[in-house]
């Protein structure tokens, strides 16, 4: 039901002589004597007015102790003064009935008088409140059975209907104003049905015609209100409920909608305060904590904006704008399995909301259903077939499933509709890349640009693309740009460089590693990464000053992350033998995390060091075992190989282990490293096929460069070889 149609119901004058809103049952006693201390200012209650004579048409007759709606303005001794909307006065506390009991009272009333009409349709307007609208559907038939010149049955009936019977409202209110034909509350009725079918110029004729009626009625113009809002005249909408407040200041819907009109037209400051003001008159609105929570969401306080959504589900569980938002809220936040819920239920409720069916849409993609999620950007195309947003979802949706031809399509029909679509040229930037076109790539992106000079994220993505297309100088400016504009989060900008390292490019990894450090200078992940490839290249005090960067802004720093940054700091010390130092960053990186499997290989070199060679395998084997990733492996099985191969202890040494951990380490690196090639023919060596481990060497000595460290291992080896004799020195600790 519309708020148009709850408020019309503070009007209903004395043919049935009580009001139950959305609030109805705040206040609670125990019995008809009630409870001083629960009845607070703004309270709505049941109450025993003292005799009504009760005019309907040309009839009229007196039902004594008749209940009517009041709202308590302030408990004093054993009476609270009490406001309604056509009086003011004092009951005594004893006549007081809470909202709770309205049903039970005229259930009993009904045994007692089983012809009273009155009654069926008091407690048909207590079932509203309680959302019982079928149980209310009922009791105004059996009203209108007893009495069917009781206008106002016709009219509750046709605020209980569920929306597809809105025809059958529409006739329930023709004939309530056959029965009364120029009551201003009937006719502020008709105007919010009208509103609802989407016929307005009806709906504008009626609710003028409510005004004029009864110029001290608010519903007619709560109702002009209304309709004002929907046309997006909010300023004219604020007059009408202006003056709807004067003439009724409990009106809470009136408070909720004069809240809207000010959200829309960005009186930010002053809409909080009609939602706050709705919740205190009556903390059941559930109109009022979503108009809260789109506040809350609009100044991105997404928390409190999640709490006001709940607040109104709670109260309203059929509140299909409270899911809508919450599921967008959710999603913002990486729920997508809530956000998924919320938005479906949202559909559930009212199919045609299309915020939620795009919330939706978005969390089917990133749960990875991405036809699911195709088939509701089917569904919002259907709606609207220019929606570019939903072009461009359904563009990515085909580009995850290969589909590269009609991404393609959908991403240039989005812009062709909105030439400044950014999501179309960010859709289409991409698809560029993948199919290799970087030229046409960075055209999208330029372009993209040319719009707006300030999208840190197209400058992100033009850098990145030139990392691809080795320009260094244009990569470190727009990485520079974008770091200015806001995109700071280390992750979007390491993975080429990542991608470089994992291929053994380390002389590209550090000159993009270079160029991020430059562009985020203030975030320890940038440091932490530049000093794990200076370790990697054998620049220890390069890579001990970043690990050191990295520490000292451990806070910024993802706990995994730190748990390495301690593990490479480790061996860095290790390996300028500062062996204590070493000892200490072992300590801390174990501490964080026991299987840090970085700290147990360093762990493993520190005993190498110390000439304890079974616990440096027993901690190379628990690297293996954890499964490592490369080159953590590798380097394990080449380790462990170096000390079955060539340890001084006869107990130690296994030569047929040692080739095939050598064997294992040779197989997984590619390109081939020469000093683990010399490591397989040590191990070869010590397993006594020389023939083997010289062919090694000399496979070996084809990929060595001139100053490469492993000239000595090389020249040191051979010489055993020569012997046909296995290696016995020992090894340096870096190889």
């Amino acid at each position: 039901m519309s708020p148009i149609r709850r408020l019309s119901g503070l009007c209903v004058i004395l043919s049935v002589a009580i009001w139950v809103g959305p609030s109805a049952g705040t206040a609670r006693s125990d019995g008809c004597g009630g409870d001083k201390a629960k009845l607070r200012p703004g309270t709505q209650v049941l109450a025993k007015a003292p005799g009504l004579v009760l005019k309907d048409g040309d009839r009229s007759s007196t039902i004594p102790a008749y209940p009517r709606v009041f709202v308590v303005e302030a408990v004093e001794g054993d009476r609270a003064r009490v406001f309604h909307w056509a009086s003011k006065g004092t009951l005594p506390l004893a006549e007081v009935v809470a909202m709770d009991r309205a049903v039970a009272y005229f259930d009993g009333r009904i045994r007692e008088h089983p012809k009273e009409p009155y009654a069926r349709l008091g407690r048909a307007v207590a079932r509203q409140a309680q959302r019982d609208l079928v149980g209310a559907v009922a009791d105004c038939d059996e009203a209108i059975r007893l009495d069917p010149g009781m206008a106002y049955a016709y009219s509750r009936r046709a605020a209980c209907r569920p929306p597809e019977d809105s025809a059958q409202s529409l006739a329930d209110l023709e004939q309530a104003l056959r029965i009364k034909a120029n009551d201003a509350v009937l006719l502020a009725d008709r105007a919010g049905l009208h509103a609802e079918r989407g016929e307005l110029d009806q709906s504008e004729r009626y609710a003028e015609e409510s005004i004029r009626a009864d110029p001290n009625c608010p519903t007619g113009y709560f109702a002009r209100a209304a309709l004002r809002a929907s046309r997006q005249e909010f300023d004219r909408a604020i007059e009408d409920l202006d003056r709807v407040l004067k003439l009724d200041p409990t009106a809470g819907d009136a408070y909720v909608l004069r809240g809207r009109c000010r959200f829309e037209t960005k009186d930010l400051a002053r809409a909080l305060a009609d939602f706050d003001e709705a919740i205190r008159r009556d903390p059941k609105n559930a109109d009022a904590y979503f108009g809260r929570a789109s506040y809350y969401n609009q100044a991105g306080d997404l928390a409190k904006a999640a709490r006001n959504c709940d607040e109104a589900i709670r109260i309203e569980p059929r509140h299909a704008q409270a899911f809508g938002l919450r599921g967008n809220i959710r999603f913002r936040q990486g729920n997508r399995a809530q956000a998924l819920a919320d938005s479906s239920r949202a559909l559930e409720l009212n199919p045609t909301d299309q915020a939620s069916r795009s919330t939706r849409a978005a969390a089917l993609f990133h749960d990875g259903r991405f036809k699911e999620a195709m088939a509701e950007y089917d569904t919002l195309l259907q709606a609207e077939r220019r929606d570019t947003e939903a072009l461009c979802g359904r563009a990515v949706c085909h580009e995850k499933l290969g589909h590269m031809k009609e991404a393609m399509i959908d991403a240039d029909d989005a812009l062709r509709i909105d030439p400044r679509c950014r999501s179309a040229l960010l859709v289409r930037f991409d698809l560029y890349a993948q199919q290799g076109d970087y030229d046409q790539a960075l055209a999208d992106v330029d372009r993209a640009l040319e719009i707006n000079p300030r999208d840190g994220v197209m400058y992100f993505n033009r850098g990145e693309r030139h990392c691809r297309r080795n320009e260094p100088e244009k990569r470190r400016a727009d990485f520079q740009s974008a770091a200015r504009l806001g995109i700071k989060e280390p992750q979007l900008y390491l993975p080429h460089a990542q991608f470089l390292l994992r291929n053994g490019k380390l002389d590209a990894a550090l000159a993009e590693a270079n160029d991020v450090v430059a562009a985020l200078p203030e975030q320890a992940q940038c440091y932490a990464f530049r000093g794990f490839i200076y370790l990697q290249r054998y620049q220890y005090p390069n890579a001990q000053a970043d690990f050191d960067s990295a520490i000292a802004r451990g806070g910024e720093l993802p706990g995994p992350i730190l748990v390495y940054t301690y593990a490479w700091r480790s061996l860095v010390r290790m390996r300028q033998k500062d062996l204590d130092g070493a000892l200490e960053d072992f300590k801390a990186s174990l501490a964080r995390d026991p299987r840090c499997w970085d700290a147990v290989q360093g762990r493993g070199e520190w005993d190498e060091m110390k000439q304890e060679f079974r616990e440096a395998l027993a901690d190379y084997d628990e690297v293996v075992r954890q499964g490592a990733p490369e080159p953590g492996y590798s380097n394990a099985c080449i380790r462990r190989a170096r000390i079955r191969a060539t340890c001084p202890d006869d107990s130690v040494r296994d030569g047929k282990l040692a080739v095939e951990s050598a064997t294992e380490a040779v197989r997984r690196t590619k390109p081939e490293r020469p000093d683990y090639l010399l490591n397989l023919a040590a191990a070869q060596a010590e397993a006594g096929d020389f023939d083997a481990a010289n062919r090694t060497a000399e496979k070996a000595r084809s990929t060595i460069k001139p100053g490469d460290r492993s000239e000595r291992f090389f020249e040191t080896l051979s010489e055993q070889l020569q012997h046909h004799e296995p290696l016995r020195s020992g090894l340096p600790i870096d190889h």
